[in-house]
């Protein structure tokens, strides 16, 4: 069939969306953009995950369905806020067969979100009919009607909350006896900020209207062994006469709904946490935050595995006790929230002085078994018990889940509540996949995090081989690159009877020596803002006025160069050795330039080079000698000059130099 008939006969309180083999959009309905908050992710060609994340794990599930080991499957009630409106929506998937022999997904939306609703609705409705027509028919027996007529907790009070009369639902569901509950304040037995409000809204409410029908309210309690309750309670108001007021309270559990709902949230805002948050450190403590926010966890760990000699002995005195070659367990990040009756200070400051071994601890067992585990009660544990820190601030339950990637385990999340928790195997499936998620993340920022220290390394190691812009040049067009610079000064500095000296040293020794020396005359080129060149030896090569040009270039290199001579007297003073410098310095036109493709310098070419090197090589030892052509640059600035006269040069003949003496009137 055509995929245009296909799609005609869709029903209209249905969506649809129609995807490839890699989740990408095909097609969809116009409607099916009513049920994202986003509609720029729903478009044709973005992956369906960017507007569902709660498909991220189940890529494996969604490829049976194409591959035709799997007929459908569902996920139900996902939860969108769409401007002011809560909508609730049931997700199907299907095989869709193509007119090309391929096979795509087709998956529909329902919005389910009335049908929630009225089903609630119409229970609620129910129960309160069945209250009001019990009391008509027979004022005497009203109660014990009610009582067996209805399926969720009823109580019965006075308006100030004393129970007259309850059902068999209600002691189940708060596991006390009829006995323990009669006569006791409603609100007392519920004993959290809810049940006030619960008491509040009711007595305001009948104040108001007493022959109106309530709203409901919902109530975060606990039952009288400490597990987590939650009810949803409506009420009515019955007058037995008119100094006689009773409230009936039809209570529903609504706790497994409340944690479906609360399961689906940590998948939905932890998917959104690692597409989102740029750090390690922030997803690790915004997944551990929304788990303890959402489930009602007071505590949450992440450990990761160290070795003995990681360890900080100061914060861990025991480890020098410790075999060195074992691995240790230790919690690098914790958060204690403050939101229930009080924070555990006690565990959290022994668990951060806390080594475990594999197999020990809740954390070393998740760790040497590679999987989720629950503990409904601490008391009862092997690895707690009460004289545990744990059970001593008042925990009692926990959960934890390792968290891996790509069958390495990298840490696990361990999880305590001071309320009995009952063992939940789907949430633990989805913690397990939560781990698995997280570890990915984990491994693809660090390699990320590797590769941008990499970039960072091998970019400080060019830009301490070549100039900032010749490297951004060479970087951007790859090339040879070759530039004539027509005023320039370069300078060759040598150190005179450093061959000798060598001579009696070891080539370390020898290295050391011209380290020290290179390194003062580095800061001078970095404090003149010079270009280096290159060292050969124990000779040094500087220039002024290139890669970027400037007017006081030939200003520049002479005042390098006086401090070079007075930077190695003061070397000379410090360490007795009677080094002295021999500079030859020249002015004028330059090629500079990167050529080859391996060992890249940066390096000039030319005569003015060649007269540079010749001005060293046929100088006198402690003195700087200059062409002419420095020193009509410089004849009007502030330095004093010795005119040595014309010498033969070799390769050039006759020329006249000049010594830079230093700084002060002309001579």
């Amino acid at each position: 069939m055509p995929q245009t008939d296909f799609l005609l006969i869709v029903p209209k309180h249905l969506h649809y969306v129609l995807l490839n083999g890699e989740l990408g959009i095909v097609a969809l309905s116009a409607q099916a953009k009513s049920c994202v908050d986003d509609v720029a992710c729903l478009q044709v060609g973005e992956d369906i995950r960017d507007s569902f994340p709660e498909l991220y794990g189940l890529e494996e599930i969604l490829g049976e369905i194409i591959a035709a080991k799997r007929e459908q499957f569902e996920v139900k009630a996902i939860n969108r806020q769409i401007g002011n409106q809560q909508l609730y929506l049931d997700l199907y998937f299907r095989s869709h067969p193509t007119g090309n022999g391929q096979v795509q997904l087709l998956m529909f939306l329902e919005d389910v979100t009335d049908k929630m609703s009225l089903e609630q609705t119409l229970v609620q409705s129910n129960n309160e009919t069945n209250l009001l027509v019990t009391a008509l028919k027979n004022a005497k027996q009203y109660a014990e009607t009610i009582i067996e007529s209805i399926a969720e907790a009823l109580i019965v009070t006075d308006t100030n909350g004393k129970i007259l009369r309850i059902n068999s639902v209600a002691t189940e569901i708060l596991e006390y006896s009829e006995r323990e509950l009669l006569g006791r304040s409603l609100f007392e037995i519920l004993n959290t900020p809810e049940a006030q409000l619960l008491r509040y809204e009711a007595l305001n409410f009948f104040d108001k209207d007493p022959s109106a029908s309530s709203q409901r309210v919902e109530v975060n309690c606990f039952r009288k062994l400490g597990r987590p309750l939650v009810l949803a309670f409506s009420w009515s108001l019955l007058e037995q006469s008119p100094n006689q007021l009773e409230i009936i309270y039809v209570a529903r559990d609504v706790t497994r709904d409340r944690r479906d709902q609360n399961r689906l949230a940590v998948q939905y805002m932890i998917a959104r946490a690692l597409s989102e948050v740029a750090s390690i450190e922030k997803v690790v403590q915004d997944v551990l935050k929304i788990i303890c926010n959402q489930l009602q966890f007071d505590v949450g760990e992440l450990w990761e595995a160290v070795s003995a000699g990681e360890i900080d002995a100061s914060r861990y005195p025991a480890i020098m006790s410790y075999p060195m070659s074992h691995i240790y367990l230790q919690r690098i990040h914790q958060i204690a929230l403050a939101k229930f009756s009080h924070k555990p200070v006690g565990f959290v400051e022994v668990s951060d002085r806390v080594l475990l071994m594999p197999g020990s601890g809740l954390a070393g067992r998740v760790w040497e078994q590679r999987s989720p585990q629950w503990i409904y009660d601490l008391l009862q544990d092997p690895d707690f018990g009460q004289k545990s820190f744990a059970c001593r601030e008042g925990l009692r339950s926990a959960f934890a889940f390792p968290v891996m990637a790509a069958g390495e385990i990298l840490g696990v999340m361990t999880f305590f509540s001071e309320n009995p928790q009952s063992d939940n195997p789907e949430l633990l499936q989805i913690m397990d996949a939560i781990g698995q998620q997280l570890g990915q993340y984990i491994r693809r920022k660090q390699a990320e995090s590797a590769l941008k220290e990499q970039q960072q390394q091998t970019e400080k190691l060019l830009l301490n081989i070549l100039p900032e812009t010749i490297a951004t040049q060479l970087r951007q067009s790859g090339r040879t690159i070759a530039r004539q610079f027509d005023d320039v000064t370069v300078l060759f500095a040598d150190i005179v009877g450093f061959t000798e000296f060598a001579g009696n040293l070891s080539p370390i020794e020898v290295v050391k020596v011209l380290n020290q020396i290179f390194s003062c005359f580095d800061e001078l080129t970095e404090q003149y803002e010079l270009e280096k060149i290159k060292t050969i030896g124990d000779s040094y090569m500087v220039v002024g006025g290139l890669p970027e040009p400037r007017a006081d270039h030939a200003e520049a290199i002479a005042n390098m160069a006086l401090d070079m001579r007075e930077a190695l007297n003061a070397l000379n003073a410090q360490t007795g050795h009677q080094f002295k410098l021999r500079i030859g310095i020249n002015s004028g036109a330059v090629v500079a330039g990167v050529i080859g493709q391996k060992k890249f310098i940066y390096d000039l070419w030319g005569d003015s080079v060649n007269i540079a090197s010749r001005m060293e090589s046929h100088g006198i030892p402690d003195q700087i000698q200059c062409s002419c052509s420095t020193y009509q640059q410089l004849a009007n600035a502030n330095y004093q000059w010795f005119e040595r006269g014309s010498i033969p040069i070799k390769g050039k003949g006759e020329m006249k130099t000049y010594f830079l003496i230093g700084r002060g009137e002309e001579n």
